[in-house]
This record gives structure tokens, C-alpha cells and sequence, in this order.
């Protein structure tokens, strides 16, 4: 098969499942549905296995296909704690194996974080940049206290203005991410708009339940999957638990994740009166989250920043209901009376009514609409979609060319 183009694809992860979140999800299910794309992706990215070799091209399957890797650096998980920030890390690392890595003569670089793009500032070469939800709110909720002032979110948003001015084309997880970033950036409006799409995130279609969580059948589960950080707003829907248990007496709150906020929300639990319906998880695994959602009446999500959240799609993918707030592009998936309800600006009685509606309703009201809606969202749409760009940036550079000849 032909090979179109060679693209390298840089990111703060090592492509599989560390660390956890959103953004490493969204590559492995793209790279995982690419298998028959003609193009050839090579990856730069961070290592979390002894065995990888830091600074050299190895191999790595993901899906069916196997792909070129390239670590920058590596991280134990037992130290993981005691090391500087990974996105420094991973930014210093390229700086360091440049020339290793431009062996490869790509046609565009691929960059997930605008900071990843600073050594490839003052070189002539085609940047691609794919922007997610909030770009400060890894800056937030870092472990390092010196980085959530907002000193370091300012100068932050100077590194992305550089990077969005040096990219050749800017796509978008979510048409909401967009809007931030010219919100933060208003000078900058003509241009983004102008090299923008927008190609929205898929979710893991090989979920796949198991009986290891034991639910009690009696019970009308209602379920939120995510990081215990206040951004989330778990607070929030514990209170929406606590005004729900009034009336519905045979509820519980399924809690699936961890965080820094575990202890403060359960305090909460019980300042509420719900800690006897309230279940916390912990961290959990694929597995696990696809049997909270298929076993739930209903998912309830708060968050205050999404670009389009990959387990609000999880949830319909597995027939669940979806209350949320309208939050990125939660509403291209989430619409009134069919696939759940979209309450605006946490108003807690309009959200607690959306549930109870759902309750009363059932699942089974919305379970077939779920399904259908989820579709609209598989890996091999976001594959075709992400390969369609760089398709349409390689007709237009070839066109130019030839326009100049």
C-alpha cells in the first residue's frame, strides 16, 4: 500500500494508558481505528515500561497495527511522584533527540500540547495542532502548587498564541475548545478561524462489561465516572443526590474515580445525610466503568470545562441516560427527552427534575436512542475525520505548489 504521508504525532503519554485522562484515550482509539489509513503516523511520547528504550525508535502495537515509537523520556510508576512536570519532561526530551526524531523527514508534525512545539519554533516545517478542552486546567490541578497561579497560565496562553500562529492547520476535539481559545486570544480570531475544523473525540468501543462489581439489583444505580478534582463538581451532584433521596428512597450514587478531593467529598456525603447511598469506587478499570454505566438507570456528569467527554459517549454507547451540564460539545450527543437532558449554569432544581424524569421514565425510554446517538461517535469516524484533514492539507500545499511552478 502507498504511503501518502509521514506524519509524527507528539503527546504527553505513552499512547496506551498512562497517564490517565481524556487525551491518551482519544490517541489510542484513533491510532487503534487507523489500521487501513494509507498515511504513516509515528509516535513521540513518554514511556511507563522498563523495557522501552529512551531516545531510540522501537516498535509498539496498538489495535491491530504496529506503530514507531520514539520515548523522550521515561517514568516509573513507583517515582512518577518525584519527577518534574511530565509535559516539561516530554518538551525537553524532543529538544534534546531532535535530530533523531526529524530523521524521519515528516510531511506535518502532529502536536497535542502547544508547549511540545517550542523546539520546532524556528524550524521551517508544517505543524499540525490538535486542541482539547481548557489548556491551563492541567496547570490547575497540578501537583506542583507554583503552577496554579495564574501567573503561569498567562504565560501559558503566550506559548499557545505562538504555537497557533506557527501551525499549518488547527483541529479541534470540540467546536467549544475553539471558542475558548479565541475568547483568551481575541486578536487571534481571523486567523484560528481561518485554519480551524473541528473533528470531535470517539470513544472505546471494546468496553466491555464483567460481573466483578456487585450492585445491589435492588437498587436504581446513578452513576458518575472521573477525576475527584473540584473542576469535576462531584460536590454539586452530591447535592443532587441528597435532594433526590427525599423521594426516591431506593437510590444510590455510584462514584467510579479517585483524586485530591476524595476525602473533602466524603465529609460532604455525610454533612448531606447520603453517605449510607453514596458508593466510592476508586480508581477503576475499563471494565469496571462499563458495568457502572450498563448497570445504572442513569449517568450524571457536572464538570465545569469538556471539550466532548469521551465517558458521556461511553454512557450512551452502553444504552445509559445522560444528565449533565451543557459543557463543550456535550449537546451534539446529549439532546432533551431522547438521550438524557443538558441543564445550563447548575441550577440544582432543573438538574434534580432531569433525573427524577429519567427515573420515572426509565432507561429503557431512552436505551435505543443511546445507542444510535453513540454511533455518530466511533473511533473509525474520528480516524476518517483526522486522515481527511491532513488529506485536504496536502491537496491545498500540492495545489499552491503547483500554482507557483
Amino acid at each position: 500500500m502507498e504511503i501518502l504521508m509521514k506524519i509524527l504525532v507528539y503527546s504527553v503519554c505513552d499512547y496506551e494508558k498512562l497517564p490517565n485522562g481524556g487525551e491518551v484515550m482519544l490517541l489510542n482509539n484513533f491510532l487503534s481505528a487507523n489500521s487501513s489509513s494509507k498515511n504513516n503516523y509515528y509516535l513521540v511520547g513518554m514511556s511507563f515500561d522498563k523495557k522501552d528504550e529512551v531516545g531510540k525508535w522501537q516498535k509498539k502495537k496498538i489495535g491491530n497495527k504496529t506503530y514507531d515509537f520514539f520515548p523522550v523520556c521515561k517514568i516509573l510508576k513507583d517515582k512518577e511522584k518525584t519527577h518534574i512536570p511530565f509535559r516539561l519532561k516530554v518538551m525537553l526530551g524532543i529538544a534534546l533527540y531532535w535530530k533523531k526524531i526529524n530523521a524521519i523527514d515528516a510531511d506535518y508534525h502532529y502536536i497535542h500540547e502547544a508547549e511540545l512545539a517550542i523546539p520546532m519554533w524556528n524550524k521551517k516545517i508544517d505543524i499540525v495542532y490538535h486542541g482539547h478542552g481548557d489548556p491551563c486546567q492541567t496547570l490547575k490541578i497540578s501537583r506542583f502548587p507554583i503552577f496554579r497561579l495564574k501567573v503561569f497560565s498567562d504565560i501559558y496562553w503566550k506559548i499557545i498564541a505562538v504555537t497557533l500562529k506557527k501551525s499549518c492547520k488547527l483541529i479541534w476535539a470540540a467546536d467549544r475548545s475553539r471558542e475558548l481559545y479565541i475568547k483568551q486570544q481575541p486578536k487571534m480570531k481571523e486567523m484560528v478561524e481561518s485554519k480551524s475544523c473541528t473533528v470531535h473525540s470517539s470513544f472505546d468501543t471494546k468496553m466491555v462489561p464483567d460481573n466483578r462489581l456487585k450492585l445491589d439489583s435492588k437498587k436504581k444505580h446513578i452513576v458518575t465516572v472521573g477525576r475527584l478534582s473540584k473542576v469535576k463538581r462531584i460536590d454539586f451532584l452530591l447535592q443532587v443526590v441528597a435532594a433526590l433521596a427525599r423521594e426516591e428512597k431506593d437510590i444510590d450514587f455510584i462514584i467510579c474515580g479517585d483524586g485530591e478531593e476524595k476525602r473533602e467529598l466524603m465529609d460532604l456525603s455525610n454533612r448531606l445525610g447520603v453517605a449510607d447511598k453514596v458508593v466510592f469506587l476508586g480508581l477503576c478499570d475499563r471494565k469496571q466503568i462499563a458495568t457502572a454505566l450498563k448497570e445504572s438507570e442513569v449517568f450524571v456528569f457536572a464538570s465545569e470545562n469538556e471539550a466532548m467527554s469521551l465517558v458521556v459517549l461511553e454512557s450512551l454507547y452502553m444504552g445509559t441516560p445522560v444528565v449533565s451540564t451543557n459543557v463543550g460539545d456535550i449537546a451534539y450527543a446529549v439532546h432533551n427527552g431522547e438521550t438524557g437532558y443538558l441543564v445550563n449554569d447548575y441550577d440544582l432544581s432543573l438538574y434534580v427534575d432531569s433525573v427524577k424524569r429519567v427515573l420515572e421514565l426509565g432507561k429503557g425510554y431512552f436505551s435505543e436512542n443511546c445507542k444510535v446517538m453513540a454511533k455518530n461517535f466511533t473511533p473509525d469516524k474520528m480516524a476518517q475525520g483526522i486522515n481527511e484533514v491532513f488529506d485536504e492539507i496536502e491537496a491545498n500545499k500540492n495545489k499552491n505548489s503547483n500554482m507557483q511552478i
